[in-house]
């Protein structure tokens, strides 16, 4: 989800591509409202989207979903650019 976030949602005006950060935000909140847990979320995510992942990139999409479940802000760690 990170390599998603800092290069299909960036720059601002791509946020068109489908699923935009607000997309992929109700999509969390949606899993979450079912049941799933965040890590059982970060595995759905990634199967949606077609990510593949390592440990690290594993870690930083489960510390999205659990800001995204918190309403904390996400940020890019390439362009500073904060998503809400």
């Amino acid at each position: 989800m990170r390599r998603y976030i800092d290069e299909f949602l960036e720059p601002a005006e791509r946020q068109w591509l489908v699923p935009n950060f607000e997309g992929i935000k109700n999509k969390v909140h949606n899993y979450f409202d079912n049941g799933l847990k965040p890590e059982e979320i970060v595995k759905q995510l990634q199967d949606d989207l077609y990510i593949f992942t390592d440990d690290e990139e594993y870690n930083w999409e489960l510390e999205v979903v659990n800001n995204i479940l918190e309403g904390k802000p996400i940020k890019n760690r390439f362009t500073g650019v904060i998503f809400e």
